[in-house]
């Protein structure tokens, strides 16, 4: 919004979980904290053993979006991280119907 009337497009690209280092060599460059056993725990769970696709996978999305002259502002790269984004924004919609009235409450 600040750079448009520059004539700078700016995108907000939202990758899925890509093999990478983070959850592996990332999280053991540091003195674990037992604080943080159980959600690391639970992280784990989560993503397995699954590294997930190669980065360079979402490479030829990237260079087409980088081509577009009207790109978008917002970008989700990659087909589960989508539905995930959907369902997200779909439970954050029901909350603020479910709370509108609270929020009316205050003028503004």
């Amino acid at each position: 919004m600040e750079m448009a009337p520059f004539g700078v497009k700016v995108t907000i690209v939202q990758p899925g979980g890509y093999g990478t280092d983070l959850f592996t060599r990332g999280t053991t460059m540091t003195e674990p904290r037992p604080e943080y056993d159980t959600l690391r725990a639970r992280l784990a769970e989560i993503w397995g053993e699954d590294a997930g696709p190669r980065p360079s996978t979402a490479a030829p999305v990237i260079m087409e979006l980088a081509g577009l002259a009207e790109p978008p502002l917002r970008l989700i790269v990659g087909g589960a991280s989508y539905d995930m984004v959907r369902q997200l924004e779909e439970a954050r919609t029901a909350e603020y119907r479910a709370w509108e009235h609270l929020s009316r409450k205050a003028p503004g």
